[in-house]
């Protein structure tokens, strides 16, 4: 599972990237509190990579927090949000493991009518 909101910090406005597997929160909580899917893969989430396909702009990684929060940071945030409803997502990982690294992108789009928040839930 994978989240992305805006927020404030001491260094300005940032984009927030939470990665949710069983093994970077605990069994317990991915399992009852985000009801995740059950597997038998292990997967450990790597990096992530943010772009707006739209203008081609993309966000200056500040941080990672406990393996599993990417903190992205750009003094014109809301600039770039107000100009941008798509959000491109990518996910580099590893399986089992293993040593291969994989990736996935997930396009996440703000609906038709929704308010330019600084968050864009995904369809």
């Amino acid at each position: 599972m994978i989240s992305c909101k805006k927020d404030r910090f001491g260094y300005g406005d940032v984009l927030i990237v939470g990665t949710y597997t069983p093994g970077s929160w605990g069994e317990q909580f991915y399992y009852d509190e985000l009801q995740g899917k059950r597997s038998n893969q292990e997967v450990k989430v790597l990096n992530t990579h943010l772009r707006f396909p739209q203008t081609g702009d993309s966000l200056i990684l500040k941080e990672i927090r406990k393996k599993r929060e990417f903190i992205y940071h750009s003094s014109d945030l809301q600039e770039i949000i107000d100009r941008n409803n798509q959000l491109e997502l990518t996910v580099f990982y590893r399986l089992n493991n293993d040593t291969t690294t994989l990736e996935k992108t997930f396009l996440m789009r703000r609906y038709k009518h929704s308010y330019s928040t600084g968050t864009f839930p995904h369809s």
